[in-house]
């Protein structure tokens, strides 16, 4: 049976639950503690990151990597637009999660909270409390250092679009595509549940009732209990969404391949604001699977979606990114 190693504080770990959880695959949820941080995961991926899979002498600990095994042992029928759910799950694990991260970790209150239920995940009592003082001062100093944690305006701003472009969008779906999740939603809910069960976060998402809905929907699929339909959204209405993405992630991940190692520039987003881009091998591999994945797309269907406008709008982005 596949093992899954997770922290009910990743937003990854929320991910894969809830697509293992859909796909119906037997699995054993571990939660990390500080033990098996070292016994197991450090000893199998020299790592210690979560979520990890487990399955006889595999061991994966990259959730993409994870998320793509997951879709190939279920046998679950791929959206019309593979490409797009693929592009939204890495909008979300590479763009959501810095603003995400600057929310949980440089506001004080939701850094005190979140340290309190690490001390409960990985420390035994009593040095559940000391332990998680200790764990979020390391993370929130690691971050602090990179420059996660300094406020960026082109990432407000894309924060709060996305809210809105999410709050129409799931007006009248149960998911992006329709009513079936994919890989797209399984991301978009892992960074938004987490958001929403920090203290400020939780009030933010009080003000997009039809976001938190949708969350709470792919949260059931953690218990096996999601709702689906045969509704099939209209590809014109990813619009929105869509452009988000081109207009500020795939314009970095752009500029990002086009750098030398240590390199920095300043990127130009949709609004006009600007954001400093340090080389980053990481993104390149990104942008890399990104355009397989298109490359994919485009050879089995001849097309990288249905939708006639956002198929050219997505020509013309990866034929400038070449």
């Amino acid at each position: 049976m596949i093992e899954i190693y997770v922290s009910h504080l990743s937003p990854y770990s929320s991910k894969i639950l809830a697509q293992l959880g859909h796909s119906e695959i037997p699995h054993r949820v571990i939660v990390q503690t500080i033990v098996n941080r070292f016994s197991v995961l450090k000893r199998l991926t020299g790592k210690t990151m979560v979520p990890m899979l487990r399955n006889g002498d595999l061991a994966l600990n990259d959730s993409t990597r994870i998320a793509r095994l997951i879709l190939s042992q279920a046998g679950a029928d791929e959206p019309t637009s593979p490409f797009l759910a693929w592009l939204i799950e890495d909008f979300a694990d590479e763009w959501i999660v810095r603003w995400f991260a600057r929310a949980r970790w440089a506001l004080p209150e939701n850094r005190k909270s979140v340290e309190s239920r690490i001390g409960e995940e990985l420390f035994p009592r009593p040095l559940s409390s000391s332990g998680g003082k200790a764990a979020g001062k390391t993370i929130h100093d690691n971050l602090t250092r990179s420059g996660v944690l300094d406020r960026v305006e082109s990432l407000d701003r894309s924060r709060d679009r996305t809210f809105a472009i999410l709050e129409e969008l799931f007006s009248d779906h149960l998911y992006v595509f329709g009513g079936t999740p994919t890989i797209g939603d399984f991301a978009l809910y892992g960074f938004l549940w987490q958001f929403g069960n920090d203290p400020l976060g939780k009030a933010v998402l009080a003000g997009f009732p039809n976001t938190w809905r949708f969350v709470e929907r792919v949260h059931a699929w953690t218990m096996g209990k999601g709702e689906l339909s045969r509704e099939i959204r209209p590809q014109a209405e990813l619009r929105p969404l869509i452009g988000e993405i081109l207009g500020t992630y795939w314009r970095v991940l752009t500029a990002n391949a086009s750098l030398k190692p240590g390199e920095v520039v300043d990127v130009v987003l949709l609004d006009g604001t600007s954001m400093k881009v340090k080389s980053s091998r990481w993104a390149n591999n990104c942008f890399e699977a990104l355009l397989s994945e298109a490359a994919a797309s485009k050879s089995m269907k001849g097309r990288y979606c249905n939708d006639e406008l956002l198929d050219q709008a997505l020509a013309v982005a990866i034929a400038e990114s070449r």
